[in-house]
């Protein structure tokens, strides 16, 4: 099975990026941009017509969902102690956020 190589684009210039979009659009295919020798990023066009997500799956409620839902509601009554909830969630929200994440050199300019 034969590889399909990828088109690189050097923008170590300033680049119109309207140029680089009727290119991608032209030929539908991806392509990497290098900058300084290093591959920085990969443009992939979505194709003609294509909104960017797909369209979420429909259902048809049934009346067994709603007969689902029904025999769910309520169901935390006598099972959740709502006042020891409510108290947890008070408390969490009362603790210092988490210290930030020390990535050390990773993601600064080389």
């Amino acid at each position: 099975m034969a590889t399909k190589t990828i088109a690189v684009i050097d923008i170590d210039e300033p680049t119109d990026v309207s140029s680089l979009i009727d290119g991608l659009e032209s030929t539908l295919d991806p392509v990497i941009l290098r900058r300084g020798g290093r591959e920085i990023a990969m443009i992939t066009p979505l194709g003609r017509g294509r909104s960017t997500a797909p369209p979420l799956p429909s259902k048809e409620i049934t009346e067994e969902d709603r007969a689902a839902a029904r025999a769910a509601a309520g169901s935390w009554v006598g099972n959740v102690d709502f006042d020891a909830f409510r108290k947890a969630l008070a408390d969490s929200r009362a603790l210092p956020p988490k210290p930030p994440v020390d990535l050390g050199d990773f993601g600064k300019p080389t």
